[in-house]
């Protein structure tokens, strides 16, 4: 009874606390789906959940066969440091005399933009005219960019390696904010190529954003958000491409698709590894050097800052992957752990200190945790995925009540990693699809506009496998000129795309 009575008071300050307007869901008898209760606008559905339709044109590969490459060529790079002149760049770009008026004028062009699955919707001459005059304000910025990513070296900076504690996180987080602006760059000079049929500048532009991927991904540190901030710019030029390919007169991409190498692009490895590095440097940089030698006065400010560097974390850019209250969940169990001497326990260390001993075991802590977690992306990405279901269950664990203060500091980087996954998964798939795509092309333009049956018969180009599974993507063709490919269901990946070929 008294559990009910609570149960009761706890809803109503539920209610009480809701705003007056809110709707309440009600589960009707019969009802398989929350949906049906919620009011007509959240039944829409979401952009990704609408099948994609694509009409392409046949198209041969191109003659010679890499006459067109995303990737830039070893033989088109000069000596340089990739990293200093895109550094440059930013710095061009950011002190523009106009930065608040172009930025002004680039949301008014992004609103009016066709949708990249909408279609082969050409932007209006009016909205071209206002991209041509947004590109050629920033004709500078695009010129040192372009030069800058035709280096050959991307040399890490070394002035942000040396820092450490909150001052690390903030220079990765602006250089991750900088580097998507210039991206945004790209794609619009890209864009207004595409809608002019000047391929080769778009293919130009296109070669540019997938090395500026390259440079998100290792400039400064590779981390969880330098590989999400890599993985948007690919994401980016991914949607350019499929765009291109459906205009009639575009060049077959298949082979400039395949020049991107995308183990060193879409793995997340490498950006887990130095996201361990990271964290230890930014919540507890004391922790390069012996964490042992403390004396009990120095270990107790090192306390003291690791509380305020999580509160600062926790509410910095990344607060929508940080499970709250973050802070309070890390002083209880602090306060637990002191209570039941488990620290000084577990490091095996009585004469230690209260805060010596707590410091200890929270380092070596995060270290193992998250070294747990790393140790699952040594699998194939397929393998991986296909384990997704026990690795998420195992996950979730840091969002129930923590057993230890490293339990509380991984919580604020788990759920980052299981978004990096997803956007791996994403990302290279839909480099995947757009080959095979491609490959299809060149298939109709051998066989009078036909489809295969199967995408096992693809001929002269064979068929990429969907890299979440290792299996081909599944096909069906409706008849000789149309096909659908289903992609199992997953968030903010379109399942259906709708193949027409063009007569």
């Amino acid at each position: 009874m008294v559990s009910f009575r609570l149960t009761c008071v706890l809803l109503l300050v539920a209610c009480c606390s809701y705003p007056a307007h809110a709707q309440v869901l009600t589960w009707k008898k019969g009802q398989r789906d929350i949906r049906e209760s919620l009011p007509q606008v959240l039944k829409e559905p979401r952009a990704w959940e609408v099948p994609v339709k694509l009409i392409l044109t046949p198209a041969t590969e191109t003659s010679p066969a890499l006459k067109y490459r995303c990737w830039i060529p070893l033989g088109q790079r000069q000596p340089g440091n990739v990293e200093s002149s895109v550094s440059r760049a930013v710095i061009m770009y950011l002190q523009h005399p106009l930065r608040g008026k172009l930025d002004s004028q680039y949301a008014e062009i992004a609103s009016a933009f066709p949708n990249k699955n909408s279609g082969a919707d050409i932007p209006t001459e009016e909205l071209r005219n206002q991209v041509r005059d947004y590109l050629e304000s920033q004709a500078d910025v695009l010129n040192q960019l372009h030069y800058a990513l035709r280096l050959d070296k991307i040399d890490r900076n070394f002035a942000v390696l040396d820092r450490s504690g909150l001052d690390l996180f903030n220079a990765s987080a602006a250089t991750a904010q900088n580097l998507r602006a210039l991206a945004v760059l790209l794609t619009l000079e890209c864009s207004l190529a595409i809608a002019e049929d000047r391929f080769e500048d778009a293919v130009h532009a296109l070669q540019s954003g997938y090395r500026l991927a390259e440079v998100a991904l290792r400039f400064g540190n590779e981390t969880v958000v330098s590989q999400l901030v890599s993985l948007a710019i690919s994401g980016m030029m991914n949607y350019e491409v499929q765009s291109m390919l459906q205009l009639p007169d575009s060049p077959n991409m298949y082979w400039a698709l395949a020049s991107v190498p995308q183990q060193e692009l879409y793995s997340p490895r490498t950006a887990l590894e130095g996201e361990l590095f990271s964290i230890t440097r930014t919540l507890m940089p004391w922790t390069i050097e012996g964490i042992d030698l403390a004396n009990e006065s120095q270990s107790e400010s090192r306390l003291l800052e690791l509380i305020s560097n999580v509160q600062s974390f926790a509410h910095g850019s990344n607060r929508e992957f940080v499970p709250a209250p973050t802070q309070d969940r890390l002083i209880a169990a602090l306060a637990v752990a002191l209570l039941a001497d488990r620290a000084r326990l577990e490091i095996g260390d009585a004469q230690s200190g209260n805060c010596q001993a707590l410091i200890e075991w929270t380092t070596t802590g995060i270290q193992a945790t998250m070294e747990k977690v790393l140790k699952w992306y040594y699998l194939p990405l397929d393998l991986r995925l296909a384990r997704a279901d026990l690795v998420d269950d195992w996950l979730w664990v840091y969002r129930r009540m923590p057993d230890s203060p490293a339990e509380v500091v991984a919580s604020l980087t788990l759920p980052a990693v299981q978004a990096l996954d997803s956007a791996v998964a994403r990302t290279q798939r839909h480099h995947a699809l757009l080959i095979t795509l491609e490959a299809l092309r060149a298939y109709a333009a051998e066989n009078s506009g036909a489809l295969p049956e199967t995408l096992d018969r693809l001929t002269p180009l064979p068929a990429w496998p969907d890299t979440s599974t290792g299996k081909p993507f599944e096909y069906h063709r409706t008849d000789l000129h149309h096909a659908v490919i289903q992609i199992a269901k997953s968030p903010g990946v379109p399942s259906e795309y709708q193949i027409e070929i063009r007569q």
